[in-house]
Formats: structure tokens, C-alpha cells, sequence
């Protein structure tokens, strides 16, 4: 398997610590990279809000990136949908489990991705309400593989 290159990109840490101990990712031996960060935590169906914190940047800086940055803002785009993704499996796995909180879920669902109790029919919009986690996951990995591809090109 190829060893995944992750671009630098200004404003974001190049290397994570904890007490002053270099982060790895998990069960590899490399360090923790923002890809890893911003990847796992919209994986666990993370917010927005989370990624930052964890990235340790500002909002301001956040959407900064989103606008200056194709990889960034790519990698948050399918983030998101992985988010999306998650949250939808949880219902679907928890549904007939008797703790499920649907009234819960549901206020989260309509906070966090606009949903209504009544559809406007509106044109354009989409979401990935049809997909599965895994379809999404498989998504995201062929779009980091193809994203990854277009920066060794143009790395030379």
C-alpha cells in the first residue's frame, strides 16, 4: 500500500502533541496529521464546532480555509456527509432499541442538517438520505485517493 503524503496547508498544525508527546495515528506509527483529525471526528458524525476545537484554530480561520483551500474544503465536504451518514445509521441501528430517543435525535436531525417536519419542495438541493455509512465511507476514501493523486502530479 502506498504511504498516504498529506499536503501542508498554513494555518493548520503540522504535528499534534499531548504533554508534549508527539500524537500517532491509531494502530499505525506515523504522526497524527489535521487529515486524520478532521476525518475522524466527522467519521464519529462530528460538528463543524469539534473539528476546529480539536484542529485547535478559530472559526474564522476555519472558514478561511474552507475558501482559500480546494483539499480542505473537499476533505470537510465529505467530512460533513460522513457526519450526515453517521447520524442516520445511528437511527437506523437504534431505531427498535428500547432506550432509542427518537424525540432527541430527531431535534438534533432538524437542528443540525435542517430538517422539517414538512418538506419545501425545493429544487437543486440534494442529500445523501439514501445512502449507506459504508457507501458514504467508500466514497470519501476513492475521493481522498483521487485527491491525493492530484497533488503528487502536481508535486512532480
Amino acid at each position: 500500500m502506498a504511504k498516504l503524503t498529506v499536503p501542508t496547508i498554513k494555518s493548520l498544525p503540522t504535528e499534534f502533541r499531548k504533554e508534549g508527546v508527539l500524537l500517532l495515528k491509531e494502530g499505525t506509527d506515523r504522526p497524527l496529521t489535521w487529515l486524520d483529525v478532521v476525518v475522524d471526528k466527522y467519521s464519529e458524525g462530528g460538528t463543524d464546532e469539534e473539528v476546529i476545537a480539536k484542529l485547535r484554530i478559530t472559526k474564522k480561520v476555519f472558514g478561511q480555509l474552507l475558501k482559500d483551500d480546494l483539499l480542505f474544503y473537499e476533505v470537510v465536504q465529505h467530512g460533513r456527509m460522513c457526519a450526515y451518514a453517521w447520524w442516520l445509521a445511528c437511527a437506523r441501528d437504534n431505531l427498535l432499541t428500547k432506550g432509542f430517543n427518537t424525540s432527541l435525535w430527531s431535534f438534533w436531525m432538524k437542528n443540525r442538517f435542517s430538517w422539517a417536519d414538512k418538506q419545501d419542495q425545493t429544487i437543486g438541493e440534494r442529500r445523501p438520505d439514501g445512502m449507506s455509512t459504508d457507501a458514504v465511507n467508500d466514497m470519501f476514501d476513492e475521493r481522498l485517493v483521487e485527491l491525493e493523486k492530484q497533488f503528487r502530479k502536481k508535486l512532480g
